[in-house]
């Protein structure tokens, strides 16, 4: 169970930490479509056909519309990336750590960041450190 938890927890500080940066990078680019720059191109779009919405309206508003909905994915990617980061964090601080508590917040930052990885390595941490401590008194 120890090696299990701790190959675990390597699992997850790496996917925690790619997947950090891969939806980093998408907030990154739905952000960019946020912007004044971007604007004048999702008009552009609109008025040659090349991008179309079930919105209706002036182009202006379409773009005002569709520059809304970037937003919000940008921001949605974003927090996912700090719940991956954090997963990541807590992955490789728990790679060393050997103390119920830690594994206890391991189990509930599984939890609030969706890792499975994580919950599981924190169970399994929680189970081997209560093995030890039983040993350690029946000595």
């Amino acid at each position: 169970m120890k090696k299990a938890s701790r190959i675990l927890y390597i699992v997850s500080t790496a996917v925690g930490f790619s997947l950090m940066g891969t939806f980093l990078l998408v907030a990154i680019i739905f952000g960019f479509y946020c912007t004044p720059f971007a604007r004048e191109i999702i008009i552009e779009g609109i008025n040659n056909g090349s991008i179309t919405s079930d919105f209706q309206g002036t182009p202006e508003e379409v773009a005002t519309y569709i520059q809304t909905m970037f937003l919000y994915m940008a921001a949605a990617f974003g927090g996912a990336g700090i719940a991956c980061g954090i997963t990541g964090i807590i992955g490789a601080i728990g790679i060393k750590a050997k103390s119920k508590a830690f594994a206890i917040i391991s189990i509930i930052a599984g939890g609030l960041c969706d890792s499975a990885t994580l919950l599981i390595a924190g169970i399994f941490a929680l189970i081997t450190l209560s093995q030890e401590e039983k040993a350690k008194q029946i000595q």
